[in-house]
């Protein structure tokens, strides 16, 4: 059995609501900046191309850019306010069966079937339990990378474990 204990902070729930939402939606982001792209070389190869279509496309990007900056500010904030259990001191343990935890107010029980994989990011590892919920396990609850790699053994083989992508590195 392993045990990690700690307290969440609110930049682990704004990182993982950050990583979240550029990990959902940056096809969408593609797509767009490949839009802008096209609207800013269209005029220069197409002659009778219509006046205006660039200042539109800059619009939508600033648009999404808005929502995406500020949609997991608002949700974190909104979970860190109305959830004062996140922040508690607790305890989370371990074992073949599943992962357990506790602290002053709330305590919970997951077997491993229930964990549907776990992506690492630059300062934690998230244990989805759907593909809009995951628990958080921040890297600084581990003692030593010895501990860590002891964890990640324990986690098992049916359940993928995805290593630190390119927006993961950021959070």
């Amino acid at each position: 059995m392993i045990e990690l204990r700690g307290a969440l902070r609110y930049s682990d729930i704004l990182r993982f609501q950050y990583f979240h939402t550029l990990r959902k939606s940056a096809w969408a982001l593609g797509v767009l900046f490949l839009f802008l792209g096209f609207e800013w070389i269209a005029p220069v190869l197409l002659t009778n191309w219509p006046e205006g279509g660039l200042r539109v496309a800059l619009l939508l990007c600033g648009i999404m850019a808005a929502v995406i900056g500020i949609t997991p500010y608002r949700t974190a904030r909104q979970l860190w306010t109305k959830q004062p259990s996140l922040a508690e001191e607790g305890v989370i343990r371990f074992s073949n069966e599943g992962l357990s935890g506790e602290s002053p107010s709330v305590t919970w029980t997951y077997k491993w079937p229930m964990i549907r994989s776990v992506q690492q990011t630059g300062t934690a590892y998230l244990l989805y339990q759907s593909p809009q919920a995951a628990l958080i396990v921040p890297k600084r609850a581990f003692v030593d990378s010895a501990a860590e790699e002891d964890w990640l053994r324990q986690i098992p083989a049916s359940i993928p474990i995805h290593p630190v992508s390119l927006i993961g590195r950021w959070f």
